[in-house]
Formats: C-alpha cells, sequence, structure tokens
C-alpha cells in the first residue's frame, strides 16, 4: 500500500501527499477525512491529543476515510444539511436521519454523485443503538460519519464502485476511439459521394 511504511501522518503530511497527486486539492478534503479518522472519547468529543494540527493518525485508518470522505462527499454534505440541519453536532434519532434518507438519496443520485446505500446506513445508525446503554439511537452527524468509514460494509460498497469508475474509464478510450472512426468513416463516405457527383 502506498505510503505503508510511514508509521503515522499529521494532517499536513496527508495533504502534502495529496497534492503530490492532485495540485489543486482542497484543505478540507483532507479535513474531512482526518476528522473522520479521529477517535471519540465516550462524551462524543474527540480525543485530545489527536484532534490538533500536530496529531498523528495511522495512514491506512486515514486513507480508509478519505475514500468514503472523499467518494461521498456530496451525498455526506445533503444528509447533514437535510437531516442535522448543518450541523455536525446536532444530536438526532435514527428514525429522523432516516425519514430524510430517500430525499437526500434522490437529490445526490440525480447530479450523478454516488450515495450511501440505505441498508448501510441504517446498519451504522443500528450500531449506535446496540453499543448505547440506554439503548438511544441518538448520535451527531460526525460520529455518523465515523461509522460510515468503519463499516465493513461501507467499505466493500467503496471497493464496488471505485471498481465500477475504474472500469468506467479504461473503456472510455475505446469508446472515443470508435466514435472517432465513425466519424471518419462517415467524412470519407461523404468525400466519395461528392466525387462521384
Amino acid at each position: 500500500m502506498l505510503c505503508s511504511h510511514i508509521e503515522a501522518f499529521t494532517l499536513q503530511d496527508m495533504h502534502s501527499l495529496m497534492l503530490m497527486m492532485c495540485s489543486d486539492v482542497p484543505l478540507r478534503v483532507t479535513r474531512s477525512a482526518f476528522k473522520a479518522a479521529t477517535p471519540l472519547l465516550p462524551s462524543g468529543s474527540a480525543v485530545p491529543h489527536l484532534s490538533g494540527d500536530m496529531a498523528k493518525l495511522a495512514f491506512p485508518k486515514l486513507w480508509s476515510s478519505l475514500e468514503v470522505t472523499f467518494l461521498y462527499e456530496n451525498y455526506l454534505l445533503e444528509l447533514r444539511h437535510i437531516a442535522f440541519e448543518g450541523k455536525s453536532h446536532m444530536l438526532k434519532a435514527a428514525e429522523d436521519v432516516d425519514a430524510c434518507a430517500e430525499a437526500v438519496e434522490a437529490t445526490v443520485s440525480r447530479s450523478g454523485w454516488p450515495c450511501v446505500p440505505q441498508p448501510v446506513l441504517q446498519g451504522v445508525m443500528q450500531q449506535f443503538a446496540d453499543s448505547s446503554d440506554q439503548g438511544s439511537k441518538r448520535f451527531h452527524f460526525d460520529a455518523l460519519v465515523r461509522g460510515l468509514c468503519e463499516s465493513t460494509d461501507m467499505r466493500e460498497h467503496v471497493d464496488v464502485t471505485t471498481a465500477a469508475a475504474r472500469n468506467k474509464q479504461q473503456q472510455a478510450p475505446a469508446a472515443l476511439a470508435q466514435a472517432v472512426r465513425a466519424l471518419e468513416t462517415d467524412a470519407l463516405h461523404d468525400t466519395h459521394e461528392t466525387q462521384l457527383r
């Protein structure tokens, strides 16, 4: 794996790596991944020594979070806007989030961006309920994003989505070449007809 020999990254380390791959990647993209990879205390706040600029996190965990937060950024932003009223720390019940999920998916899929499958989202919310002492299903947006980043089902969906995107990308040059050949054939046919007249 890329950079697997480096034990831990700060936010700036990770962003520097991102800039080597894409020179105009915004800092917010890296920051979202870093935030999602930071462990939480039972109170719901980030572990203090892992929440500052000098905090260091393991690369595999960061990369895994980046795949989810980047690939599903539009979905997550829309979910926060609709279900959490745009506030990362507002507590919401699972049924309230679930009631908004269909509208979020419809909005995001219309724009062509990938969506978190509803069964995966529901599974993560159920884990919150199962792990709570009081059986409360209330959680905030940041915790939900962390749950998605750690979900095995979500990881499998990311793998399928990225594989499909790579396959589509590999097919694009062949489709373009075929379209160019068709245009050349049409142009040759038109030239031949013109010469016969």
